[in-house]
C-alpha cells in the first residue's frame, strides 16, 4: 500500500492535498495511506520513510523547511518518493541533492497533481519492495520469473537464476502481484510471471531459462490460457 506524508504548516494547503491525495487514489481506485503534518520537526520525529512512500513537503516551512528536512529524511532512509510543494522555481537548484522526482507550484490545481502522481505511480509498479533478511529489496518486476511458497518462506525466483528469501506471507505477495497483469496465481504455491513462460498444458508449466515444469492447479488450465494469451497479446 502506497503511503503518503504530507508536510505543509498552511492549514488550508494541507487540506487541498488531502483531498487531492483522496480524489487520485479513488480515481485509480487505490487503498492509501494518508498522514499529514504541519512541521518538519513532527515528521522527523514521528516517521522514517520507507521505499513505498510518497512525500509531499512544502519547501517554505518556520521551523524547519522543506530541503532541510528532506536531507534529514534521505540521510534515514534514502529510498523513498519526494516531492516538493513551493511558490516559485528558484529552489530547484537547491533541492538537486535530495533527487525529488517532482515539482507542484502553488497554488496546484488538480490537473497538475494528478498529472505527476500518475507519471510517478508509473515509475513506482516497475519494482516490487520486499523484505529479505533485515534489508528492503526492491525487484523489478521485468527480472521476476516466479514466486513460491516453500516451508513458510516466499521465494522469489529471478531471471538471472537467483533466488530470493522473502519474509512475508503468500497470500500478501499475491496481493502485491495482482497489481500487474503478468502474474498469475497458478497453483496454491505458485505465481508465475507470463513473459517467462516458455510452455503449457493442462497440468504443467514449463519456464524459460530455467526448463523447469511448475503445476497447474486442476481447473485453472483454461483461465491461465485465456489470461496467457490476452497478456502475450495485448
Amino acid at each position: 500500500m502506497l503511503r503518503f506524508l504530507l508536510c505543509d504548516d498552511d492549514k488550508e494547503q494541507l487540506a487541498l492535498l488531502q483531498q487531492y491525495t483522496k480524489q487520485w487514489s479513488a480515481d485509480h481506485g487505490l487503498e492509501v495511506e494518508l498522514i499529514t503534518f504541519h512541521s518538519g520537526i513532527a515528521l522527523l520525529e514521528q516517521y522514517a520513510p520507507h521505499p513505498e512512500d510518497i512525500a509531499i513537503l512544502d519547501i517554505i516551512m518556520p521551523d524547519m523547511d522543506g530541503l532541510e528536512l528532506a536531507k534529514r529524511l534521505r540521510a534515514a532512509n534514502n529510498d523513498f518518493s519526494l516531492i516538493f510543494l513551493t511558490s516559485s522555481k528558484d529552489f530547484a537548484l537547491a533541492a538537486y541533492e535530495v533527487h525529488p522526482y517532482g515539482y507542484l507550484l502553488k497554488p496546484a490545481a488538480y490537473a497538475s497533481f494528478s498529472q505527476l502522481l500518475d507519471s510517478l505511480y508509473q515509475k513506482l509498479c516497475q519494482y516490487i519492495v520486499v523484505k529479505s533478511g533485515n534489508e528492503l529489496c526492491s525487484i523489478s518486476i521485468d527480472e521476476l520469473a516466479w514466486v513460491e511458497a516453500v516451508n513458510r518462506q516466499v521465494v522469489f525466483n529471478l531471471a538471472n537464476g537467483k533466488k530470493l528469501e522473502v519474509r512475508d506471507t503468500f497470500n500478501n505477495i499475491q496481493l502485491k502481484l495482482s497489481l500487474y497483469p503478468c502474474f498469475f496465481k497458478s497453483h496454491r504455491s505458485y505465481i508465475v510471471n507470463f513473459k517467462y513462460v516458455e510452455h503449457f498444458n493442462a497440468k504443467e508449466i514449463t519456464m524459460r531459462g530455467s526448463r523447469l515444469c511448475l503445476p497447474l492447479a486442476r481447473g485453472l488450465d483454461k483461465e491461465f490460457k485465456d489470461k496467457y494469451f490476452s497478456f502475450m497479446f495485448s
